[in-house]
């Protein structure tokens, strides 16, 4: 079973002005999904990761962020077992909605 995994970032927080800075990110909301089966079968966790001050020299303006930048930082944020954990955990679900133990059958008359 090949899960694909992929990031999303509903919601970036954003101060309008720090310092000099314009739009510095302060929170990331991130959503990991995992699918199997051209999402017939899906499952996911969210979180939230709260980005401290930034300095100057490490800025990223927020029009040059990209899909690779911010799931980096999330990632490193979070840890390599953190992030192991949670698709295993996804993993899990989704193995048990393709091969449920119980469910609910009609009956049979």
């Amino acid at each position: 079973m090949a899960i694909n995994y992929s990031w999303d970032f509903p919601n970036i927080e954003v101060q309008y002005t720090s310092n000099s800075l314009a739009d510095v990110v302060t929170e990331l909301r991130w959503q990991l999904t995992g699918e199997v089966g051209g999402g017939e079968y899906f499952d996911g966790r969210v979180g939230v990761l709260k980005v401290g001050p930034v300095a100057a020299s490490s800025f990223v303006a927020y029009e040059s962020l990209t899909k690779d930048l911010v799931t980096a930082w999330v990632t490193a944020s979070l840890g390599d077992e953190h992030v192991t954990e949670l698709k295993t955990t996804i993993s899990g679900s989704i193995f048990n909605m393709m091969n449920p133990s119980a469910g609910g059958k009609p009956a049979p008359w």
